[in-house]
């Protein structure tokens, strides 16, 4: 894709204004494409918008495909007839307007769209049944695992009982069944991010404005997509992690004198989003999916959650070892030392993933 010299802002969606605990889809974001119209901007980046992991993170997502439920505009599903202004008042978000409270909107949030999801499923929604045949590659995994999320008290794939954790077949049907109103739920909170992510997106374009996106190498190593499909990452046949991506010490600073892992898991082999890795560090190469371009209109292939090349690259002059070598966290010992010939075995994974929703081939955006 040809992009001729522009310039833009970069402003996390959580990072918009809004009365009920975070920034959203909403009118305040139409209103910053607006503002980014008025002021001769031609670009608006964001951070990820996969739901968030380990430390609300967007970073550590519990999905390579879905959205942050989180984001869904309460306002737009009072427009819609899914909950009444009342509801939403009810609720006390959080005291500081000036920062996120995810435990308020752990508490409060789910228990709303719930209700919108049970007023919403009980339509005949022919909308939401096509999302669900279009989406089904990744869907019903990412709906069934936040299903046994709950059910486990929130616990990690990796400490539920073995035949879940291992995604055996009779177990996967026996919770689907078991389980069959939540995973309605989870599945019913994807059709309505997207339907108000295409909306925003839509609009976006129409102003001249376009979204660039932001996506971890890295996947998380507690998400469906590992624990769906574990065989395009670095695990034993129990599904135990292999090795931990990781960052080298830095000698200098007392914090950081030895490996931290970045609870991220490398996938098997190949590229990622024809971005590939070498000793001299991630050069991106082609954008290989069409996926990729109705998420978002370019990439930028975040290196913070990973960092590994640059850093290695300075290695030698902070005490280390040497230019050509990355630490990661490997599971049979404190850390392990690997050398660039291996980056692109470690790096990043063979499916292609969509961009601006952290997403994978086949996304419904």
């Amino acid at each position: 894709m040809s992009i001729k010299r522009s310039c833009g802002v970069l402003l996390p969606l959580f990072s918009l204004p809004s009365e009920n605990g975070i920034g959203t889809l909403g009118r305040a974001a139409h209103e910053f494409v607006d503002f980014l119209a008025a002021a001769g901007q031609s670009w608006w980046q964001i951070l990820p918008v996969g739901p968030a992991g380990s430390g609300d993170s967007p970073y550590q997502s519990f999905s390579s495909f879905a959205g942050n439920a989180y984001f869904i505009d309460l306002d737009m599903l009072v427009d819609d007839g899914l909950l009444t202004k009342d509801e939403i008042e009810a609720i006390n978000w959080g005291g500081d307007a000036e920062s996120v409270d995810y435990d308020a909107l752990r508490k409060n949030r789910m228990t709303l769209l719930r209700r919108a999801a049970r007023r919403g499923l009980a339509r005949e929604n022919a909308q939401f049944e096509a999302f669900c045949r279009d989406n089904a590659r990744w869907l019903s995994d990412f709906a069934l695992y936040m299903a046994l999320k709950e059910h486990f008290s929130g616990s990690a794939w990796y400490e539920w009982p073995e035949d879940i954790r291992l995604h055996r077949i009779d177990a996967v049907e026996k919770y689907s069944d078991e389980l069959r109103e939540d995973v309605s739920f989870f599945s019913y909170v994807q059709y309505l991010f997207y339907s108000q992510w295409s909306a925003l997106r839509g609009y976006a374009k129409k102003n001249g404005i376009g979204i660039i996106g932001d996506m971890p190498i890295y996947v998380a190593l507690d998400s469906a997509d590992v624990w769906a499909e574990p065989e395009f990452f670095l695990l034993d046949e129990k599904n135990v992690p292999v090795e931990v991506a990781g960052v080298p010490p830095d000698v200098r600073r007392m914090s950081f004198r030895r490996p931290v892992s970045f609870g991220a898991i490398p996938c098997t082999t190949g590229t990622l989003c024809g971005v590939t890795a070498t000793a001299g560090g991630y050069a991106a190469s082609t954008v290989r999916q069409d996926c990729m371009t109705r998420c978002a209109l370019t990439i930028s292939a975040h290196l913070r959650a990973t960092g590994l090349c640059r850093m290695a690259l300075k290695a030698q002059s902070r005490g280390s070892g040497g230019p050509d070598r990355v630490w990661i966290l490997s599971g049979g010992s404190p850390h392990g030392l690997i050398t660039s010939d291996s980056l692109p075995r470690i790096s990043v994974c063979s499916r292609p993933r969509c961009i601006s929703c952290c997403q994978t081939a086949g996304c419904p955006a």
